[in-house]
C-alpha cells in the first residue's frame, strides 16, 4: 500500500495559502507548436496573488514539451523544465511572470489553466460522447465511478472527435493503486499507472475504451476532460 505523507502535508499547506491569499481569476491560455524549436510565450499578472499554480495540459507520451518561467525584473524564476516530470507550476510571491512554452520533439496543442476543473474547457474538441458502463457516472464533462478493491475494473467508451482531448483522473492516491487501460479501434494505446500517468491524452477521430481498475486498494476516482 502506497502512502505519501509529505505531498498530503504539502497539499494541506498550499491549500492554507490559497485560502488567505487567493489565486488568479480563472486563467487559461492555450497554444500550439508546430514541432521541433517552437515556442509559445504568454504573460500572467499575478497581482498581489501570494501563490498562482498553473497546471499544463499538453500530448503526454507523444510529445517532449518544456517550460520556462522568466520573472518581471528581467530575472529567471524557472528554468528549463521537462513538462514530463512536472505539469504543475508555482508562481509565487505576486506580480508579472513571463511564461515560455517550447518542443524539444513533436507537435501539438497544449493550454495551461489556475483552475484544473476548466480543462473540459479545451477549445479544441468540437464534442465527447461518453458511454458509461457499469458501476460508471455521468455528469457534464466528468466521468466517475468507485473501485471496491484489487482486480475490480470500471469501464467506459469515449469518442473523440477531430482534435486531441486529455484526461485528467483523480483518486485517493496514498492509499490505492490506481491503473488505466486504454485501447482504441485501432488497438491497444497502453496501460498507465495513474501514479505517474495523471493526465492521459487522445488522439482525435478515434473511439477509445477505457478500464479503470484497482492493483490495489479500494475507493473512489474521476475523470475530466
Amino acid at each position: 500500500m502506497k502512502r505519501r505523507k509529505h505531498l498530503t502535508a504539502i497539499l494541506l499547506v498550499t491549500l492554507f495559502i490559497l485560502s488567505v491569499s487567493g489565486t488568479a481569476f480563472g486563467l487559461t491560455e492555450s497554444g500550439y507548436l508546430s514541432g521541433p524549436g517552437a515556442s509559445n510565450t504568454f504573460t500572467v499578472d499575478a497581482g498581489d496573488n501570494i501563490l498562482v499554480e498553473l497546471l499544463f495540459y499538453y500530448p503526454v507520451g507523444s510529445v517532449d514539451f518544456w517550460v520556462k518561467v522568466v520573472g518581471q525584473d528581467g530575472y529567471t524564476v524557472l528554468g528549463d523544465s521537462d513538462l514530463d516530470t512536472g505539469d504543475l507550476v508555482q508562481l509565487m510571491g505576486g506580480g508579472t511572470f513571463y511564461i515560455t512554452v517550447y518542443s524539444k520533439s513533436g507537435s501539438g496543442n497544449w493550454s495551461a489553466t489556475d483552475d484544473p476543473m476548466n480543462a473540459g474547457s479545451n477549445p479544441w474538441i468540437e464534442e465527447v460522447t461518453v458511454e458509461p458502463g457499469p458501476n460508471v457516472d455521468v455528469s457534464g464533462n466528468t466521468v466517475s465511478g468507485h473501485l471496491t478493491g484489487p482486480g475490480e475494473a470500471c469501464s467506459w467508451s469515449v469518442d473523440v472527435n477531430t482534435y486531441n482531448v486529455d484526461l485528467t483522473f483523480r483518486y485517493p492516491e496514498e492509499y490505492v493503486d490506481f491503473w488505466v487501460e486504454v485501447k482504441s479501434t485501432y488497438g491497444t494505446v497502453g496501460d498507465y499507472d495513474l501514479d505517474t500517468n495523471r493526465v492521459i491524452s487522445l488522439m482525435g477521430g478515434k473511439t477509445y475504451y477505457i478500464k479503470v481498475y484497482s492493483k490495489g486498494g479500494a475507493g473512489k476516482w474521476s475523470c475530466t476532460w
